[in-house]
């Protein structure tokens, strides 16, 4: 995932607070500070991402075959 997220993200430890109230830590990728410009204001929507962007990125999109350098044998 760390070739998929790009030099945009930056992989994080995170601690998450599951729905029974227990702590357990989990990944994450977090976009980083320099790159903020890119960002959108507000917060991240699916709906609006699927109204509005679903299209330019599928377009885009080259693949995780495109990826496969970085699998394991």
């Amino acid at each position: 995932m760390d070739r998929f997220e790009g030099e945009e993200y930056e992989r994080r430890q995170v601690f998450v607070r599951l729905q029974d109230g227990r702590m357990e830590t989990a990944w994450t990728y977090v976009f980083r500070p320099e790159c903020a410009a890119r960002l959108v204001d507000g917060e991240w929507d699916f709906e609006r991402f699927l109204r509005t962007a679903k299209a330019r990125f599928t377009t885009q999109y080259v693949g995780f075959d495109a990826l496969e350098g970085d699998r394991p044998a």
